[in-house]
């Protein structure tokens, strides 16, 4: 019973870790959507951040999760779209 608790509880890790590092990625894809120089307009860029963070939130959701289905995505969007009002994209001056 004890081998049967310890391979349940890799799992477990291994699910978690797993999330961690997609959440990091999916963070980092959204800081680079953010200081990207060509996306200047904020709506257009909090349009693709809600976008990204709905998708990320179908993608992560699952029975495992211990929220409902509806709690996680705008947790995802509410992250995100502050996140965009608060990076600033540094544009580099020409001339």
């Amino acid at each position: 019973m004890e081998g049967f608790f310890f391979v349940f509880l890799l799992f477990e890790l291994l699910w978690f870790f797993t999330f961690l590092a997609g959440t990091y990625l999916l963070l980092k894809v959204i800081y680079l959507i953010t200081k990207a120089s060509l996306l200047k307009n904020r709506a257009f860029k909090i349009i693709i951040s809600i976008f990204v963070a709905i998708s990320a939130a179908i993608a992560f959701n699952d029975k495992h999760w211990y929220f409902n289905d509806l709690q996680l995505p705008l947790l995802l969007c509410l992250v995100f779209t502050t996140t965009i009002f608060f990076v600033k994209p540094k544009v580099p001056k020409q001339g």
